[in-house]
């Protein structure tokens, strides 16, 4: 259970060297070598099919058979640090290397009632566990039959979520099938993720008694934050629950889906970890593991380690900012300096993606910039009329990247490095300021003619200083949306945010989305497709405000 994160490698083979202290001051030393024996599972397989994304839906359950133990496969030596010298140079690609993050901790979390008994499935055949937990669960039964065990995150399925705990939703999520034959012991290999857990029996079958062990990063979190209300202090408790979700042996972007550490998702998790705690272990890790992801082009995985390779090149970006926001909390110039080659590997790459008129072209591979929902159908990346190779945003993300990477390059005495990246900067910022900016709508263009605009461009554009360039001011506290003749709504940001949208449906026509008075964060382009909705950029906006970035 502690090793379960060798499943993300895709190499089901296992090296380890544990080093066991007990409470009298000895310890044991746990070593794989040609004594150790094996036991094939009969009742579980771990299939790698090519097209899962979704980790945890991999072990498959069968009937139960005979377990044989036998003597296990050396596939290959791993006998030495990497320091070792080799004779010849000859080397061993295999090696062991301490643990950078603490194990993980183990807490029974089983929901019980007053007796401290476990909780059993209720009337309707559902076990609530009282939040999210991630874990392992162990089912006792007892009868003939078979049971399906449901995982569920909530009633209702991911795109129609509510309350969730309305029981009218009905509920989806993975399953286990479980053959009882007498009485019958089940408990998964790879972890579970679950409010909610249902029970579907057929025949004669009793759960007996059950347990769910919860695990995860043992992140410590200030215990006396207290914010005067009981509104505050839930959502204050609500957010400290999703982040520690999401720290296992990695970051992972949802412990329910996918599972996996991407790089846009972890930087804003490593900030979230910085403001709870001095512990940047994991993050450390993180950024040593995108490191490892990294093509000898300079390009980068999106999600790393991963059994399937995936490119989704501006997450490359959050690589650069990771480091920058590592450097401006902990002050370890020796972690910028080990990573700048990476740094100069990724916007090398980009820069072989220059168009001839100044700006990044579009790559081959997923372009994905947010999950806006006027971009849905292009999978997240900005739709600007299917015809043109340029979109603008990329270009605004990179030369933020660049003059990030300049500060970089610069700290660790890489003076002339920094003024490239620098020059770089202007000439690609000077071009989006004449390609993009539209002065009858005071906004930038997500393409070259002036057809689609975004709350992502401005806020890029923002942050990368390239509306200093024509001196325009984009946002300044006030925000004001006109749908139209018949509807005007004006307000403060987040209100602008949540109601944009309901301003638009309001007018019932295309209208035309224009600032009202001032340049604005997020206002939208002259036909129906207005992206108000935004997952990422909403949060980034607010770390960079607070880090005086930008000032509006």
């Amino acid at each position: 259970r502690l090793l379960y994160a060798i499943r993300r490698t895709g190499n089901l083979a296992l090296a380890a060297k544990l080093t066991c202290s007990f409470a009298d001051g000895e310890t044991f030393t746990l070593l794989t070598d040609d004594s150790w024996e094996v036991c094939p599972s009969p009742s579980s397989t771990f299939p790698v099919r090519r097209g899962d994304m979704f980790v945890c839906a991999l072990e498959e359950t069968f009937v139960p058979g005979d377990a044989r133990w036998q003597k296990a496969a050396v596939l290959r030596r791993v006998d030495c640090a990497r320091e070792t010298p080799f004779l010849y140079g000859i080397t061993n690609d295999l090696y062991l290397t301490p643990r950078p993050i603490p194990m993980l901790y183990q807490e029974d979390v089983t929901p019980r009632d007053a007796a401290g008994n476990p909780v059993l499935p209720d009337e309707d055949g559902y076990i609530i566990m009282n939040e999210l937990t991630f874990g392992f669960p162990r089912f006792v039964f007892n009868g003939q039959g078979k049971v399906i065990i449901r995982y569920a995150e909530s009633f209702g399925d991911r795109d129609q979520k509510a309350d969730r705990l309305d029981r009218t939703m009905g509920i989806t999520g993975f399953t286990d099938l479980v053959t009882v034959d007498g009485e019958t012991v089940f408990e998964p290999f790879w972890f579970r993720t679950c409010r909610i857990l249902g029970f579907e029996i057929e025949g004669d079958v009793t759960l007996t008694t059950y347990s769910f062990t919860e695990t995860g990063y043992p992140l410590e979190v200030p215990a006396d934050c207290d914010f005067g209300n009981d509104t505050d202090n839930a959502l204050w408790q609500i957010s400290v629950n999703t982040l520690s979700r999401c720290m296992q042996e990695s970051y992972e972007d949802c412990p329910f889906y996918e599972q996996l550490q991407y790089d846009m998702d972890t930087s804003l998790q490593m900030i979230f970890n910085y403001q709870l705690t001095g512990d940047d272990r994991l993050a450390r890790k993180a950024i040593h593991d995108f490191r490892l992801s990294q093509r000898a082009d300079g390009l980068m995985n999106s999600r790393y380690p991963s059994t399937e390779i995936q490119y989704i090149p501006t997450f490359c970006f959050y690589f650069i900012f990771m480091i920058a926001e590592h450097y401006k909390r902990f002050g370890d110039k020796a972690l910028v300096r080990d990573n700048l080659r990476a740094v100069d590997g990724v916007l090398e790459w980009f820069d072989g993606h220059m168009d001839e008129c100044g700006l990044l072209h579009n790559t081959m591979y997923w372009d994905f910039v947010d999950w806006s929902a006027p971009w849905l159908a292009t999978r997240g990346e900005p739709y600007i009329g299917g015809e043109s190779k340029i979109v603008t945003i990329h270009s605004a993300m990179y030369v933020f990247a660049l003059r990030e990477a300049a500060k970089l390059a610069s700290l660790c005495g890489r003076n002339s490095t920094a003024d490239e990246y620098l020059a770089r900067a202007d000439r690609l910022a000077s071009a989006i300021e004449k390609l993009a900016w539209r002065e009858d709508k005071g906004l930038y263009a997500d393409d070259l003619a002036g057809n689609y605009f975004s709350q992502h461009m401005q806020v890029w554009c923002t942050l990368a200083g390239i509306a200093d360039l024509g001196l325009h001011v984009v946002g300044n506290g006030g925000f004001h949306i006109v749908a139209g003749e018949a509807q005007v709504f004006t307000g403060p940001a987040e209100d602008a945010l949540d109601n944009g949208e309901a301003a638009l449906g309001g007018h019932g026509a295309a209208g035309n989305i224009q600032a009202l008075d001032q340049h604005i964060f997020f206002t939208g382009k002259s036909h129906t497709q207005v992206p108000f909705s935004c997952k990422y950029i909403r949060i980034y906006i607010f770390i960079y405000i607070s880090g005086s970035f930008v000032s509006c």
